[in-house]
């Protein structure tokens, strides 16, 4: 399960929960790296690839291909409709505070959401009645971090397989990976780990 940390400011994770056995491989494959790779691998702080895999250190910095700068220039850029109910929420939120802090702030937004016909309070902070998500779904269709960022690079990846590995500040916690994968497949990709390094 992805944490809430993640889903807000982390980096790139996968849709399906990561099997305890393959966490369990992961923590013996970093211990074999350290042994092996001493003076060349610290622990959870550096990178290793090699032709058959790579492990990498969650990543706290910022973008390096340029992606995030673009979205936001085409955050700023592209604005809701004046009739839209977030241009409306904005100035209730300018003029009177947010909800949780001003009880008339609450009572506006409520009226706001009855008016437009929309859910209160789940998505009251989110909900858009014009173009904009639309527009905004289609410039991302189309636009993406580079595959060489780190912010979206796995922290395990097996090339051969094309399996990936995300996990949030270290293995273990919040890990995901890309697709399904059974203990026997995973213990052939674990032993080829292995063996590329020895």
């Amino acid at each position: 399960m992805v944490e809430l940390g993640q889903a807000v400011f982390g980096n790139k994770w996968e849709t399906l929960d990561c099997p305890q056995y393959v966490e369990d491989g992961l923590h013996s494959l970093g211990r074999f790296l350290a042994l092996k790779e001493e003076g060349k691998w610290d622990g959870w702080w550096s990178e290793f690839e090699n032709e058959t895999f790579a492990m990498r250190p969650y990543y706290w910095g910022e973008c390096e291909c340029g992606f995030e700068a673009a979205e936001w220039e085409w955050s700023y850029t592209h604005n809701h409709s004046q009739e839209c109910y977030q241009t409306e929420l904005k100035e209730i939120e300018s003029a009177h505070g947010y909800k949780w802090n001003n009880p008339q702030s609450e009572r506006l937004i409520k009226d706001l959401c009855f008016k437009h016909r929309l859910t209160y309070p789940n998505g009251c902070a989110i909900h858009c009645t014009c173009t904009h998500q639309s527009e905004w779904m289609e410039w991302i269709s189309v636009n993406d971090h580079d595959v060489t960022c780190h912010v979206v690079l796995p922290n395990f990846q097996h090339f051969a397989s094309n399996l990936a590995v995300h996990w949030y500040k270290h293995i273990g916690r919040s890990t995901t990976i890309n697709k399904e994968l059974g203990f026997l497949e995973w213990q052939d990709i674990f032993d080829a780990c292995r063996k590329s390094i020895q």
